[in-house]
């Protein structure tokens, strides 16, 4: 179904901003492209939905962007502002020129060379996302974009909050997502190895050209993964965080060597 640009943002500029267009949406809400007049740059905005905005005080809200945007970082899409109008909370950042890596993987252009890129830039944003105290938690092939000069960008962080497989709008992410997620257990268990399963199902995505299956019980079966590939995949989405890379940056030697 196509997102409208709703009246009121086409009425009159929001804190200096003015909507032109609708660039998606996906599980935190809608994102428009903007212009930030009082710059005279193009960026994104993103209006959470509801249900997300729910789950945050106005003061949570605002502590939680604050820890987003110490998130600079080449490989994350950069928080420049966030508010709320007419009750509605909102994040602004960079606008990245490109595609995302669902829509890369679609051209059929994937190869060794350019996956083990794209997945060590991953690694290196979600390390630095991790030393900050930031997850991702909803690490899909939607929420990783690549630039129009080959820079990868994550965006969409779940702003600390556990996945909830019942949102609206969450069901492609339903795949990348680890078990201890989809399972709606302890929060204080959901860590870093979360991500990094994630990114074990971006690989697997990337090496075979097919969304992974979602991981209901027992170990994933790799027979349709590359041999070259299975140790490095097979180790990131094992069931048990235990049992995975501990976190990115042993997740991102092992892909260097698959290089």
């Amino acid at each position: 179904m196509a997102v409208s640009i709703p009246d009121f943002f086409l009425e009159a500029e929001f804190d200096s901003y003015r909507v032109t267009g609708v660039i998606g949406s996906g599980t935190l809400g809608t994102v428009y492209e903007a212009q930030q007049v009082r710059l005279n740059r193009r960026v994104a905005v993103k209006f959470l939905s509801t249900e997300v905005a729910a789950d945050f005080s106005p003061a949570e809200f605002q502590e939680e962007a604050i820890g987003l945007a110490a998130l600079f970082h080449p490989n994350i899409a950069t928080l420049i502002d966030a508010g709320t109008v007419r009750g509605q909370s909102f994040l602004v950042t960079e606008l990245v020129s490109g595609m995302t890596l669902h829509d890369y993987i679609d051209t059929g252009e994937s190869d060794v060379v350019s996956t083990v890129g794209i997945g060590t830039q991953i690694c290196d944003g979600l390390d630095f996302a991790h030393a900050n105290d930031v997850l991702h938690l909803d690490l899909n092939p939607h929420h990783v974009l690549i630039s129009e000069i080959g820079w990868v960008k994550l965006v969409d962080f779940r702003m600390s909050r556990p996945f909830a497989p019942d949102k609206t709008g969450s069901r492609r992410a339903l795949p990348y997502l680890g078990p201890e997620e989809l399972e709606s257990v302890e929060e204080s268990i959901i860590d870093r190895r979360a991500d990094v399963y994630s990114v074990g199902k971006i690989l697997w995505h990337m090496v075979t050209g097919e969304i992974p299956p979602v991981h209901e019980e027992g170990e994933l079966d790799l027979e349709g993964i590359p041999d070259l590939w299975q140790p490095v995949i097979g180790q990131a989405v094992r069931r048990d965080p235990e049992d995975r890379f501990s976190d990115c940056r042993e997740l991102q030697a092992a892909l260097l060597g698959v290089a």
